[in-house]
């Protein structure tokens, strides 16, 4: 990525935001992430938070950039594929017959899909991570953990504010918010933020530039407290993105072998910031929703009733063979994929009194998707035998979840307690599929109706899974904590939608883990340091594969893996003014015995027509003699999981100074984030190298609070990396 200069001016109310004296000193950070709100230093999980004002001085604007605050953590990001994994366990492709391996939560609501990371963190209170199997209080798809979003509550006084963002490549952010009282306990809060930034990929065979951003975003929240027991809290979201951001529409492959389309007079990509691509879809994404929470305090619990609505709708295409060459092109044609989710929750949270303490709940979901994707191109027309041919699937996936979770813990004496819980999930997934062939065959005036290539096909997958936990907290000082805990998770299975490449499974299998923790949590003074040892067993993983000759990606489940590793974060406060937080993860994984992974599934080897095909390349009907494609299969024991880097860490320093006689204060902040070198796929071929990345700001705050002036830079050093990589079709 390219070095970012921003400037953020923003003007509040002068009850708005400000620094104080002494906000250098290390203060409480209050989570709710088990159901309740607590101290994060009496959560017995590896959790990373951050707060909205602490991710907009280090230029930490979505998902996408978690990885650089987080030990163990890396984002993949594709088109709008946001993909984090966590301890080396997420999914690169979620296709709407699945979900993510890492949960994503806009405050209380699940947000199914992959793009739900492109969201801005515009006006938000806080992101926590969480790190491991959540199987128990959050269920299905969180074998890798879960990461939420927390925005920022409506306020009884009045507060607004304005932000403008400039920086390079023309790059113009919006951001607004306002709050305060609407009548008699009842409190508002309405956010906005649009953003344009021109492309920095340019397109070198003619055609507009690429990695541009088109995005807008509105949050609104309403807060209702009619009495000190009940309150009502209402959240709407939407969020519109219209551009040519992503690398499948980049192509950056340059150092990968065998690009076939060279092989057609096509021209490949020069560098990290060309690309070649003939065909220029852009991506069209569309999502929202809304939720309600109820809350009311008994005198021994609080029941909350959560009920949710979301949709997804995304339409785009790219250049799958990354050169100039019309070889073959993807697309998901309108309505493209549609995604409709309703959810309803229902709690009861002890109020934490006597030596018990227990929740329960019951979540019930139900979800509705519509994927249609096709495939067009030169090697498309020529296997199918008439120009304008391209291929297509489409169809309908309806799911159905249910699932009852309790947690109990007891305090066997004043330092020890002992926590046991589980969670039932039920899931009835049905799909219909259809795989066609059709033509727009405009030059010659033909219009030729869709052949059926294979009907339409209903499928069924359904399975019921108990994940337990148990923990053991021992307490030996009030400000030091040790745990350990077992627990599993499962990330469900379901369908590769459409299914329009027979050499791919229609149904994957669930993904499981379990998994063993031994954590710490100590804060002494000006010290906070926070850390954990765990192992993984995972088994039946869901990961992407690739049919080259096909151009489909799907997903396939891969035998047995283990992952071992330790983290920690540690926050000093030197002085009243300055703060060093630093953190770092190592991890080791290694697939188990599967025989038959997918191999090198890239061939451009020479062959001559004889008997003995290299590398199991085998003739494909567009390509001239000595060209080939394959997909080898082969023993994956040993290799590292995909996104997994042996070492990752961070250093951040944090200067608070004010400057007296009523001229404000001033914060430094710099941050450097580390990552080892790790592979984008099972077989160990396409590497990611190691890099370092540093950002700065410096941000002045007036006196009285009500102005806010912020410079920063991203990626100071210029790193050129990748966000994704994948094989060429």
């Amino acid at each position: 990525m390219n070095t970012k200069i921003s400037l953020v001016a923003a003007a509040l109310a002068a009850t708005g935001i400000g620094f104080q004296a002494n906000a250098q000193v290390l203060e409480e950070i209050i989570v709710t992430s088990q159901k309740r709100a607590q101290n994060m230093q009496d959560v017995p999980i590896a959790i990373s938070t951050m707060s909205g004002d602490e991710l907009t001085r280090t230029g930490l604007d979505s998902q996408r950039s978690l990885a650089q605050t987080t030990p163990n953590v890396v984002v993949n990001a594709n088109s709008y594929y946001v993909a984090p994994y966590i301890r080396g366990v997420g999914t690169q492709y979620a296709n709407p017959g699945l979900e993510p391996s890492v949960a994503t939560y806009f405050n209380d609501l699940y947000m199914s899909r992959s793009s739900s990371g492109m969201m801005s963190y515009f006006d938000i209170e806080r992101v926590e991570v969480l790190k491991g199997p959540q199987g128990t209080l959050y269920g299905r798809n969180t074998t890798g953990g879960a990461i939420r979003v927390i925005t920022k509550d409506p306020t009884p006084e009045f507060q607004a504010g304005v932000a403008l963002d400039i920086g390079n490549y023309e790059k113009r952010k919006y951001d607004f918010y306002v709050s305060g009282p609407l009548a008699e306990n009842l409190m508002g809060r309405l956010s906005g933020s649009h953003e344009e930034r021109d492309g920095y990929v340019k397109n070198i065979v003619g055609g507009p530039d690429m990695n541009n951003r088109r995005m807008g975003m509105i949050h609104g929240k309403l807060l209702w407290e009619p009495s000190e027991r009940l309150s009502v809290k209402f959240d709407f979201d939407w969020t519109d993105k219209d551009d040519r951001e992503g690398p499948a529409n980049v192509g950056l492959f340059n150092d990968l072998p065998g690009q076939v389309g060279l092989a057609f007079g096509g021209v490949g990509s020069g560098g990290h910031y060309e690309t070649a691509a003939d065909y220029v879809g852009g991506q069209h994404l569309e999502v929202g929703g809304s939720q309600l929470r109820i809350d009311y305090d008994f005198d021994a619990f609080t029941f909350s009733s959560i009920t949710g609505y979301r949709y997804n709708r995304y339409a785009g295409g790219a250049d799958l063979d990354a050169t100039s060459a019309p070889l073959l092109h993807g697309f998901a044609f309108r309505p493209g994929e549609q995604t409709e989710d309703y959810s309803q929750e229902f709690q009861l949270v002890s109020s934490n009194e006597g030596r018990i303490d227990w929740l329960a709940g019951i979540f019930i979901l139900k979800e509705e998707a519509e994927p249609r994707i096709g495939l067009m191109g030169a090697s498309i027309e020529a296997d199918l035998g008439f120009p304008g041919a391209y291929i297509a699937g489409k169809g309908n996936i309806d799911i159905e979840s249910f699932a009852p979770y309790a947690e109990v813990s007891y305090q066997l004496t004043d330092t020890l307690e002992v926590m046991a819980g589980a969670r039932y999930t039920r899931e009835k997934k049905k799909a219909d599929n259809t795989f066609f062939i059709t033509t727009i065959d405009s030059a010659n005036g033909i219009d030729r109706p869709y052949m059926m290539v294979a009907p339409t096909t209903a499928d069924d997958f359904k399975f019921s899974k108990t994940t337990p936990k148990v923990m053991l907290t021992w307490r030996p000082h009030d400000s030091t904590m040790f745990y350990v805990s077992y627990s599993e998770g499962v990330k469900s299975g379901g369908f590769n939608m459409p299914h329009v490449a027979t050499t791919m499974p229609a149904e994957v299998d669930n993904e499981t883990i379990k998994a063993w923790e031994l954590g710490w949590k100590t804060e002494f003074d000006r010290l906070r340091f926070n850390g954990a040892i765990f192992h993984y067993d995972l088994k039946d993983l869901q990961l992407q594969v690739t049919d080259i000759a096909a151009g489909i990606t799907s997903v396939q489940n891969a035998g047995k893996a283990e992952v071992d590793g330790i983290e920690f974060d540690v926050n000093y406060a030197f002085t009243d003014n300055l703060v060093i937080s630093a953190g770092a993860g190592y991890q080791k994984s290694e697939f188990g015995d599967i025989p038959n992974g997918q191999l090198n599934p890239l061939c451009a080897a020479v062959y001559d027509g004889g008997p003995d095909v290299p590398n199991g390349c085998v003739p494909h009907p567009l390509f001239p003699a000595g060209l080939g494609v394959a997909t080898v299969t082969g023993q994956l024991r040993g290799n590292e999981l995909p996104h997994s880097p042996e070492l990752t860490g961070y250093l951040q320093a944090n200067y608070f100074m004010p400057l007296g006689d009523d001229m404000g204060d001033l914060m430094f902040t710099g941050l450097a984030s580390y990552s080892d070198a790790y592979y984008y796929t099972a077989d160990n071929l396409y590497k990611e190298p190691s890099k370092t990345l540093v950002n700065a700001s410096v941000t002045w705050t007036s006196s009285n609070g009500m102005y806010v002036v912020s410079a920063y830079a991203t990626n100071l050093t210029d790193k050129k990396y990748n966000t994704h990589k994948a094989p060429l079709s």
